[in-house]
């Protein structure tokens, strides 16, 4: 019997030194030992979304929550009990400075988390819930709220102090609590600098000959301001309407008006250059298109997601040009008559077809947009100092012409509804083999061949943008 006693009583013994052992680790545990917390912690929240799978998985506060509380002087995770899975925590306490790091691996884990919770089939949401929490410990929540705003999540505060750091997670396949706004719009207003080149030649008959360039004119380094309006409403995540309109100011710049005796612009016989700081620009466009996400190709890229529209229109773009303040360099010297108020007006109008790239990266999103015009050109002028022409209208010119509108953009994302914007516009057209007819004070008409339009635009601007 003594023997027995002897056995239980170092049994008992054992079983309390073991016990005080583990006690002591779950309340000071080493680096290895919490790392080794952290894994399971993660294992298990993985393995119950596993478990569920596609089924309508919204996890207990009881079953998948953490809380921060305050503990004597000490900050202590409290977990409760998983239902299933067995792993079972006691009042893990750290010292405020291993909760911080503590809560930075946590971070990195809920990010793998969520890049699981991407890879099962039709996830529909994932909310981080905030828990009441008390301490003189502040612990950082920017980066799982950014992980949050990059999967498209949602945060909310359940009570308590708005700087909680306690973070709880829950997962729903309820498409009830997660249906996508039906309609999303957004508007973008941009403002900054613009830059064009034009350009026209006409030949001296309608076969391009006598000679081949018998006058060319040329609008260069025309400096506008400009404002810029951008609008778009989608409509189930698919359809787009978008529209565009700009308003651009020429504030300085120069034309150069040449006449040539002979072909290739030989034997020129008269030139005058004159001021161009005097007219305007006005573009507009809509469209329509289809938007899908590019969901493989974005990992490729490192990106969040990208999104491509495809899309189709119609626009009109229009120059008023002017020429004042000249002077004679060619055929003679000196000013023009003080008088010259010389106009040229150009319109492009036309369909269009084109794509559009957005990717985003955390907060802040690229756009590529790139649009091919099929343009019908027309041009009229008043040439005010021709007593021979008819005013207002002393020649038109009529051609068939293409566009190409290259659009780069970048965006930083301010909250849900404010992003500030970068927006670069590239555009060249070109309109061959028309029609000049000049309209001469007499009543006559006189056709030739209109060779070429050229026109090149650039502008640089910035904005902001209001998403509803």
């Amino acid at each position: 019997m003594k023997k027995y006693q002897y056995l239980l009583v170092l049994t008992m013994a054992f079983y309390i030194s073991h016990d005080s052992k583990l006690v002591y680790a779950k309340q000071n545990p080493s680096p290895n030992e919490r790392n080794i917390l952290i894994r399971r912690e993660w294992l298990t929240y993985t393995r119950q979304m596993e478990s569920h799978n596609r089924k309508n998985v919204v996890q207990d506060a009881d079953d998948h929550k953490f809380i921060l509380s305050s503990r004597k002087s000490a900050d202590c995770l409290g977990q409760k009990a998983y239902r299933k899975n067995s792993l079972s925590w006691q009042d893990l306490c750290y010292s405020g400075e291993s909760l911080k790091n503590y809560e930075a691996k946590r971070s990195d884990l809920i990010k793998k988390s969520l890049d699981a919770v991407e890879r099962f089939p039709h996830p529909q949401k994932v909310d981080f819930v905030s828990a009441p929490f008390s301490s003189d410990i502040a612990v950082k929540s920017e980066s799982i709220s950014d992980e949050a705003d990059n999967n498209h999540l949602s945060i909310a505060s359940v009570g308590g102090d708005k700087s909680i750091n306690s973070v709880g997670m829950q997962y729903s396949n309820n498409d009830d609590s997660n249906r996508q706004k039906l309609i999303e719009a957004s508007l973008q207003l941009f403002g900054g600098y613009r830059q064009d080149d034009f350009q026209f030649s006409i030949a001296g008959d309608t076969d391009g000959a006598n000679p081949n360039v018998l006058s060319e004119l040329t609008w260069k380094d025309l400096k506008m301001t400009q404002l810029k309006a951008k609008g778009e409403i989608t409509v189930d995540q698919r359809f787009v309407l978008d529209g565009m309109m700009s308003y651009a100011d020429i504030y300085d710049g120069e034309v150069q008006d040449s006449d040539y005796f002979s072909d290739n612009h030989a034997d020129e016989f008269s030139r005058s250059v004159s001021r161009a700081d005097d007219g305007s620009a006005i573009d507009w466009s809509y469209g329509l298109g289809y938007k899908f996400s590019l969901g493989s190709v974005s990992k490729e890229l490192l990106s969040d997601d990208i999104w491509f529209t495809a899309l189709g229109g119609f626009s009109r773009h229009e120059l008023n040009l002017i020429a004042i303040d000249g002077r004679q360099v060619v055929g003679g010297s000196g000013p023009l008559p003080p008088q010259l108020h010389t106009s040229y007006w150009a319109e492009w109008e036309g369909p269009w077809t084109g794509f559009e790239l957005i990717g985003k990266r955390k907060k802040i999103s690229a756009l590529f947009r790139f649009e091919y015009h099929m343009a019908d050109y027309y041009g009229s002028a008043n040439w005010n100092l021709r007593d021979d022409f008819q005013h207002p209208k002393s020649f038109e010119h009529i051609a068939d012409g293409r566009g190409l509108v290259l659009n780069l953009g970048a965006a930083y994302q301010l909250n849900d509804h404010w992003n500030l914007n970068f927006n670069a516009d590239l555009q060249d057209w070109q309109a061959w083999e028309g029609l000049d007819r000049t309209f001469f004070s007499d009543g006559s008409v006189i056709d030739t061949q209109l060779n070429q339009i050229k026109w090149n635009s650039t502008a640089l601007m910035f904005g902001a943008s209001c998403l509803y």
